[in-house]
């Protein structure tokens, strides 16, 4: 169970970190999870004769994980967005194999395409802070 929950993990953090600037992983992540239910279905249902007992666990800890995925998808998409190289074609050029290359990557929000990612980024990581923060208080006064 703890390799499958790993796959989807994987799977899951890959896509959405690298999601935005190679679309095609989405495709993938999608035949990976679909091959992966089948699968499991046939297993289940011909292999294995009664389910292992597991308790709900790992399945809450693997969704606490999962909730972070988005943040990953926000810090690496206002990254992706924000390059120069992607939408203007803007490259520098080297004279000598030993100079310097200039990227021209920056981390300070600018007004384009990468502005309502950075609103998002922002928005997400104080969300999840927060929902974190108020569960524990909540339980603390006994509300939850």
């Amino acid at each position: 169970m703890n390799y499958k929950y790993a796959l989807i993990l994987s799977t899951s953090f890959i896509t959405f970190m690298f999601g935005l600037a190679l679309p095609l992983l989405y495709p993938i992540a999608a035949f990976t999870f679909l091959n992966l239910y089948l699968m499991e279905r046939v297993l289940v249902t011909y292999w294995h004769p009664k389910p292992p007992m597991y308790d709900d666990k790992l399945n809450k800890k693997t969704l606490s994980i999962i909730s972070w995925a988005p943040i990953f998808l926000c810090f690496f998409g206002y990254w992706f967005l924000g390059q120069p190289q992607i939408f203007d074609n803007m490259t520098t050029t080297k004279e000598y194999t030993y100079d310097k290359t200039i990227t021209n990557h920056t981390a300070a929000p600018s007004v384009g395409p990468d502005m309502p990612m950075f609103i998002f980024t922002i928005f997400f990581a104080i969300w999840i802070f927060v929902q974190g923060w108020a569960r524990k208080l909540m339980i603390k006064c006994k509300v939850m």
